[in-house]
């Protein structure tokens, strides 16, 4: 189809000509896409995901390739639908980084407190900086109600710090909260503690 010729870059006549096997967006020896042609002939459906393709000036993707076999007048058929999964796997590689960086800092700071409550607010994530600030262990308070644990008085010097910082990123940052559709979070999590 269109979409597939302008995405790729071969013409309607190349794959009509050398078929989809000898085109060159998967090569005939290629094993990932062998396979799942084959699946398709053998069991009549298959779904393979992130199957390395090449565009005719040798760009590189990843697809997303889920295939159906039909009979219609008693010839074979296999319809295939292909999509273009590059971006969306380099976002969730990029979304990857970005949380074991976040978990590496977190797990380190020693003068922050971070700590993970699940909706029924039970202690689900708790950093060196929460032992050190709050004095318990992780071990000790994971799967505990986070605010029974915890005295008043170590939290009232630390939620008044929280609160204040809260306050001053609100008045910074408040234009934006809409935009960004976090304006719940920030009423629902953060406002009550200010």
């Amino acid at each position: 189809n269109r979409s597939l010729v302008e995405w790729l870059g071969y013409s309607r006549e190349a794959w009509l000509d050398c078929g989809i096997m000898n085109v060159g967006a998967w090569p005939a020896d290629d094993a990932e896409f062998l396979r799942a042609w084959n699946r398709i002939l053998s069991e009549g459906s298959a779904r393979f995901d992130s199957v390395p393709t090449v565009a005719a000036d040798g760009r590189r993707y990843e697809a997303d390739i889920s295939g159906n076999l039909f009979e219609v007048r008693g010839m074979r058929l296999v319809q295939l639908n292909i999509r273009d999964v590059t971006e969306r796997r380099r976002a969730e590689e990029a979304l990857r980084e970005s949380e074991e960086r976040f978990r590496l800092f977190a797990e380190s700071a020693r003068d922050y407190a971070f700590v993970l409550l699940d909706p029924d607010r039970r202690v689900i994530g708790w950093n060196a900086g929460a032992e050190n600030l709050l004095g318990f262990k992780a071990e000790e308070i994971i799967g505990q109600s986070g605010f029974d644990c915890v005295t008043i008085e170590k939290a009232t010097e630390y939620a008044a710090e929280d609160a204040d910082v809260t306050l001053r990123l609100w008045r910074v940052l408040k234009s934006r909260l809409p935009g960004e559709h976090v304006t719940t979070v920030y009423e629902t999590l953060e406002r009550p503690l200010v």
